[in-house]
């Protein structure tokens, strides 16, 4: 049968959406270009395409190119995935602009390419034309930058001076070798290539170009303008690679532009060659993958795990992406920032090292990452060539900005860089003039921080470098000395809240916090220098004014971490203030019994001290820490002398924030007490003390005392106050946000609204899944176990219950419901499942670790809420009652 007769009968039985045959129009390419257009159609790499039909990226680059047609097995692999992903569908635009290709259709495709003979629809080939002679081959696969190539392609056909930049190892070399070759075609009298690495003389840019073009010279006439001459009529692309060096010859780009009206140049540097006409196109790295949520699927498509992969086949023919390697291959491609040449040059270590062993050695990135090809270019065999190549460029004040940039962990402002950066006037250079030369260099990043002034970063590869050079300059004591005392002097005032009421700390506390979430790693840098150098008192003092910021903001373990190793420098072990402030800093919520005996020693310790060296502020923090202790082991009574001389001494400052708080620790212990007169008393002078302006403390007294009344509607309304208060001053992973969460899907299900109650406490679990379990776990976990009795979930009633309770005991979890109701609530259950499916399910929760029993809460809201649609639906579909 004719080719155009079996498409026709095809067409009748698969009705492929077009209005003639592709034999008639003409319009497809061949079988190794249609497959090609399917896999890109849907954004899928060669490598990503590859991971899910079960075959190697190389089997796939080889049915691409037409050496290899895929045998029957592949076939259906292949017909299956495009049927899986929609890539049989109507196209508007590509390769296959005007056709619907089907499976029948495909299929019929490669069996004739199989046998040999014509496709069915090959009458046009638009496989990408053999590269030109003046482009150097290619020995590895283009992974990782289709969309980039797409980009590419688009601008080379409106630009006719495109600059690739970006810092070393972006990958912009080969980037525009793909993208030149992919666009040969448009260039009818060639493509050529322009190696300038080697040159160290800007005059020598004409040289090069010439002998690449084959171009002999005059005597008579200067070089650039027999280059000219030759040019002036020519549709030619011209490479010019690595131009950064030589950015003082940038005007024979231009001379070149304004006589030979098509030439086009694809250029890459370091930096722009800002000559009018120019179009920047900055090679950024790779996407990084997301290291929260690592499976082989999810990662497998991310470009640089591609990469990764590619290169690691390359060394190792058996290697391949699996649920064993797949989270160290995911942490490798972050910890090397997405930039493609420290992948290739780790992936070349899976020769030796497995994935797991290369991330332990990539704590230190640049000493690992050598040995790359030896037919590369010198400055490509390690990254600290690559990088060392850009350094050496600049102008010595340039070189002194960039070394002490590198003390910044976090980033910075340009007030923050001029004040540890220029401290003593001797940098040699305007600051806003040296970083704006580092940012066009491609050294340093330009972040924009959500409202506030720009930020500025090195990728940590790059900043491990200058780390390099500060130590060897002799410079660095005195830099991180500078950037400790700006830290510290923010940290200060971020902290002095004394004297603001609850409205005016909302606004000050996010803004000041806000802050500190971007300085955070500034100053995590400072304590470890701190530590690292026995500076006690800049360290005690760093930690003492962020307390509050790290205990709410979810990093008290950090926070806890920090402390110890203070307490661990010979000068912390002598009696004094700065030990007192050590002890005194507001312990961790999740501490084992034997923590919880000695957080109270050491407590009781800073007290001692802080009275004996007259520090007030260390005794009313001291005091304020032991009432908390005390209030997490249910001990509320011995919480009561500290909270009051504590409240004694804040009000005495004027502090109302904190005297609130010391408000409620006292609430609670009078309602624990079952004395009820204290309680309200004691609300009454905490209204009083914040006047109009009520702070999420004072509203969760409020919220106690008439839950204590059994008034849950309006212990509803309080709380939701709070946790809108407590949000927007300490953001939603806070103790106290969190404590809020649990109180307010206790009473949301004492109200008897249960889908609330759930979809609270399915927030407060996120939270923590996030931020790590608090001891405000359990209580949400209680909360629901009681939801799952109400709706028939026994089992998983039961093992919540188990989690809780060793929540409770082993950690000094937050407990809301007294013994009595949660005896009560266990016994019910074990009545209605029998003891041996009670003790089996009791047993299974008991063994859940806090972190542990964050999924499967989720999981039981997720079947509550099911149970509670289901039921509504029943009822809404009941008919209506006769009258």
């Amino acid at each position: 049968m004719p080719d155009s007769e079996l498409t026709a009968s095809r067409q009748q039985d698969d009705t492929p959406r077009r209005a003639a045959s592709p034999a008639e129009t003409g319009s497809l390419p061949a079988w190794p270009a249609v497959l090609r257009a399917l896999r890109e159609a849907r954004g899928i790499t060669q490598e990503g395409w590859a991971a899910r039909l079960g075959y190697s990226a190389r089997t796939v680059q080889r049915w691409e190119r037409g050496t290899v047609v895929p045998d029957a097995a592949a076939e259906a692999a292949f017909v299956a995935l495009c049927q899986e992903t929609g890539a049989f569908r109507s196209y508007d635009h590509g390769p296959l602009a005007g056709f619907a290709p089907t499976a029948a259709w495909l299929q019929d495709l490669l069996a004739r390419a199989r046998l040999g003979t014509p496709a069915a629809a090959a009458v046009r080939s638009e496989e990408p034309a053999p590269q030109p002679a003046s482009l150097p081959v290619a020995l590895t696969s283009f992974v990782g930058r289709e969309r980039e190539l797409s980009e590419l392609r688009a601008l080379l056909g409106t630009v006719r001076l495109l600059t690739l930049t970006g810092p070393g190892g972006t990958g912009k070399t080969r980037l525009a070798l793909e993208a030149a070759a992919d666009q040969a075609a448009a260039f009818s009298d060639g493509v050529f290539f322009v190696d300038l690495a080697p040159l160290r003389d800007p005059t020598l840019v004409v040289s090069a170009i010439a002998r690449t073009l084959g171009i002999q010279g005059s005597p008579n006439l200067p070089l650039v303008e027999s280059v000219v001459r030759f040019l002036r009529d020519q549709r030619v692309l011209l490479v010019l690679d690595n131009y950064e060096h030589l950015l003082a010859a940038a005007d024979i780009a231009s001379t070149l532009l304004q006589a030979a009206p098509d030439v086009a140049l694809l250029v890459t540097s370091r930096a722009p060659l800002r000559i009018r006409g120019e179009r920047e196109y900055a090679v950024l790295p790779l996407p990084l993958p997301n290291t929260a949520t690592v499976t082989t699927v999810v990662v497998a498509d991310n470009p640089a795990v591609a990469l990764f992969v590619a290169r690691a086949g390359d060394v190792r023919a058996d290697f391949a992406l699996n649920d064993g390697n797949v989270e160290a291959v995911a942490a490798i491609c972050a910890r090397l920032d997405g930039l493609p040449l420290a992948i290739e040059l780790a992936a070349a270590r899976v020769r030796a090292l497995p994935p797991e062993a290369l991330l332990t050695q990539l704590q230190e990135r640049l000493p690992v990452l050598s040995g790359g090809a030896r037919d590369a270019p010198a400055r490509q065999q390690t990254l600290r060539n690559a990088i060392d190549w850009s350094y050496v460029l600049l102008e010595p004040q340039d070189q002194r900005l960039f070394r002490r940039l590198a003390v910044f962990a976090g980033g910075c402002t340009l007030q923050l860089a001029a004040a540890v950066c220029d401290a003593d006037g001797d940098l040699g250079l305007d600051l806003v003039d040296g970083v704006s030369s580092l940012v066009e260099k491609s050294l340093l990043r330009l972040e924009h921080s959500g409202g506030c002034e720009p930020r500025y970063r090195m990728l940590e590869t790059i900043r491990e470098f200058a780390l390099e050079k500060l130590e060897t300059s002799g410079e660095a004591d005195s830099v991180r000395q500078q950037l400790a005392v700006q830290i510290l002097q923010f940290a200060q005032t971020a902290s002095d809240w004394a004297r603001l009421d609850a409205a005016q700390l909302v606004k000050r506390a996010a803004a000041d916090w806000a802050r500190l979430d971007l300085e955070l790693d500034n100053a995590r840098a400072v304590l470890g220098w701190c530590v690292e150098r026995a500076e006690l008192a800049p360290g005690v003092h760093l930690l003492w004014d962020l307390r509050w910021y790290m205990f709410n903001r979810g990093h008290a373990n950090e926070q806890d971490e920090w402390r110890r190793r203070l307490l661990g420098l010979p000068e912390a072990e002598l009696p004094g203030i700065l030990r007192a402030r050590l002890l005194a800093q507001p312990p961790r919520d999740w501490l084992s019994v034997e923590e919880q005996t000695r957080a109270t020693a050491e407590l009781e310790e800073a007290v001692g001290l802080s009275r004996q060296f007259g520090d007030v502020r260390g005794l009313v923090q001291a005091l304020h820490s032991l009432a908390y202790q005390r209030t997490t082991q249910g001990m509320y009574q011995a919480s009561v002398s500290p909270a009051e001389e504590a409240l004694s001494l804040y009000l005495e400052a004027g502090d109302a924030l904190l005297s609130a708080l010391m408000q409620n620790f006292l609430i609670r212990a009078a309602i624990a007490r079952d004395d009820i007169p204290t309680a309200e008393r004691l609300v009454v002078e905490n209204r009083a003390l914040e006047a109009a302006s009520r702070s999420t403390f004072g509203l969760v007294g409020e919220a106690q005392l008439t839950q204590a009344h059994g008034d849950y509607a309006q212990a509803r309304v309080f709380l939701q106050d709070a946790l809108q208060s407590a949000v927007a001053a300490t953001g939603e992973g806070s103790s106290i946000s969190l404590v809020c969460l649990a109180s307010l899907a206790r009473v949301l299900l004492r109200e008897g609204d249960t889908q609330a109650a759930v979809a609270t406490c399915a927030e407060s679990l996120n939270v923590q899944r996030r931020v790590g379990p608090s001891r405000y776990l359990a209580p949400v976990l209680t909360v629901l176990a009681r939801a799952a009795e109400r709706s028939g979930l026994l089992i998983a009633s039961v093992r919540l219950l188990a989690a809780a309770d060793v929540q409770r005991r082993e950690f000094a979890a937050e407990v809301l419901d007294s013994s009595e109701e949660q005896q009560a609530l266990v016994e019910r259950i074990r009545a209605a499942l029998g003891e041996a499916a009670f003790t089996a399910a009791w047993a299974e929760g008991a063994a859940l670790s806090a972190d542990a029993s964050i999924e499967p809460g989720l999981a039981v809201v997720a079947e509550i809420r099911e149970i509670l649609a289901s039921a509504e639906a029943d009822v809404s579909a009941e008919p209506a009652a006769s009258p």
